[in-house]
């Protein structure tokens, strides 16, 4: 038997995570190109280009057989950014709509707009998908997809009211770390059978964000609203997107059922918000309901 030491362990893992990185970058090419029949671009429109949004843009820059005719935020200095952007990148400056919160309506009214990607906060993902699905406007949206129960069924009966994947719209939510070399290689060894029949799993996102949930100002941002009043796994899909996928839960084969969830106290936001602003501030003097660590069971189908 050959001993395999750790540094060769890890020479391996990064050599296979290199090859399913090529691979995957060839593949998104190769789909672009065949998308573009008879070299037609994909036209796409760009629906909040914040700090998210702008990452989004410029992969998407980086595509050959791309055309981003128009752009919408209501923030008129990320709007100005993204455009200089797209300028500089296509020699166009694309259209853009900042005239309040439902301008983006205009944008999904063009012609030439065949998908659009959603980069806002996140409550205002589902009113932004649906009224895509209405303009028949493929969706690209940022995770997580909505924020209540209803809306989900909101966009279920959208999707099917406008025939949404037929007449030229169609969804895909942007969990991107079901894509990562260590995600991707561990989803190899799934496929062929290397870990046997999966009967568990587990996954996890933890992510120091206390500095992102307040404005410079102490004004909270759509990551503090998010914790104001909810309660539970409101950011999960990094953590359950790829168990999900290493598994076959797709909602065919296999699809999630019950849950159990538990949170710890709600103590870190508020201690940061009095350090930075000031224990007497009025940031310091917020209440959070979600817990600082939310554990969840999932028990599948």
């Amino acid at each position: 038997m050959t001993e395999i030491t750790r540094r060769r362990a890890m020479q391996l893992a990064m050599s296979a995570g290199a090859m399913l990185a090529m691979n995957r970058a060839s593949t998104l090419f190769a789909d672009a190109t065949r998308a573009s029949e008879g070299g037609k671009k994909i036209r796409i429109g760009f629906i909040g280009v914040g700090d998210r949004g702008t990452g989004l843009l410029r992969v998407t820059l980086r595509f050959p057989d791309v055309e981003i005719p128009a752009i919408c935020d209501i923030n008129e200095g990320n709007l100005k950014r993204a455009q200089d952007l797209v300028e500089k990148a296509h020699g166009k400056r694309p259209e853009g709509y900042a005239n309040g919160p439902h301008d983006y309506r205009r944008l999904l009214e063009r012609g030439d707009i065949d998908a659009v990607v959603i980069g806002t906060p996140q409550e205002l993902h589902a009113e932004m998908t649906i009224d895509s699905f209405k303009a028949k406007k493929f969706v690209g949206a940022e995770v997580p997809a909505c924020t209540t129960i209803d809306e989900c069924w909101a966009m279920v009966r959208a999707a099917k009211e406008h025939r949404a994947g037929e007449a030229g719209g169609g969804y895909m939510l942007l969990e991107n770390y079901i894509y990562s070399d260590p995600i991707m290689t561990v989803q190899n060894m799934a496929d062929k059978g290397l870990f046997g029949d999966l009967t568990y799993g587990f996954g996890s996102y933890i992510h120091e964000i206390r500095s992102m949930r307040f404005t410079k100002d102490g004004q909270l941002t759509w990551r503090g609203r998010n914790v104001l009043k909810n309660r539970g796994l409101v950011y999960p899909t990094h953590a359950i997107g790829p168990v999900c996928r290493w598994m076959g839960v797709d909602g065919v084969k296999d699809s999630l059922q019950t849950l159990v969830a538990m949170d710890s106290k709600p103590a870190a936001t508020k201690i940061f918000a009095a350090e930075k602003f000031g224990e007497s501030s009025e940031p310091a003097k917020i209440d959070f309901e979600n817990g600082d660590t939310n554990q969840a069971l999932i028990r599948t189908k």
